[in-house]
């Protein structure tokens, strides 16, 4: 997914959006605010389309990866088991009791 800038904030070129009334994917090109007429889905032609969060690309989780040992892949920075985490004393007695 590629990102342009537009008065020096990031914009992602498609953005994925459902139908609500038959639940078909859409991607538009523009955030709806932008149309001056509302896009239509292709499936049913109803103009109620909703941004569908869930499908949105995650910018920020490449920014927080970790490497450090907690677990043996590549993880967020926190996460159950990492030892940047808060809980990791918690989670390594959790883990030992489990074994």
């Amino acid at each position: 997914m590629t990102i342009t800038r537009t008065k020096g904030k990031p914009r992602f070129k498609r953005l994925p959006h459902r139908c609500g009334k038959c639940w078909k994917r859409v991607t538009l090109a523009k955030p709806l605010a932008e149309y001056i007429r509302p896009p239509k889905c292709k499936g049913c032609g109803s103009t109620k389309l909703f941004l569908c969060k869930d499908r949105l690309p995650q910018r920020w989780g490449r920014k927080k990866k970790c490497n450090c040992g907690g677990w043996w892949f590549p993880h967020r920075k926190g996460c159950k088991g990492c030892y940047e985490s808060p809980t990791i004393e918690q989670d390594i007695l959790q883990r030992q009791g489990e074994q």
